[in-house]
């Protein structure tokens, strides 16, 4: 794991720490009971790569969405997975993995 995968990691580990202080638990999602964890997902790519870039996004398991967009990033995706860890292992062990993109920034679905 990369730099950056070290800086998701200490960064999921810290969310996951002020959860579990409010209340909040990581576990298991059973369908029947509980809905998945979600996040959005904008990355940033090395320019003129975002449409190519697009189809690996989509193609990634747990990806219910992307799209790519003008601004400060060049795509948006929608990932479920069944917990934090598995949330943030799609990320850094998948996203920031494809060849030609430069960042991500991760902000998780609350409701």
């Amino acid at each position: 794991m990369g730099a950056g995968g070290e800086v998701v990691s200490r960064s999921l580990r810290m969310v996951t720490e002020i959860a579990r202080g409010r209340g909040f638990e990581s576990r298991p999602v059973h369908h029947s009971r509980r809905r998945a964890m979600q996040a959005i997902v904008y990355i940033r790519t090395d320019p003129g790569k975002a449409l190519a870039l697009l189809d690996e996004v989509k193609k990634l398991p747990g990806v219910k969405f992307a799209a790519a967009t003008a601004g400060r990033f060049d795509i948006v995706a929608r990932i479920e997975a069944a917990d934090l860890k598995a949330l943030g292992d799609a990320v850094v062990s998948k996203i920031q993995n494809i060849p030609g993109v430069r960042c991500t920034e991760t902000s998780l679905i609350v409701e």
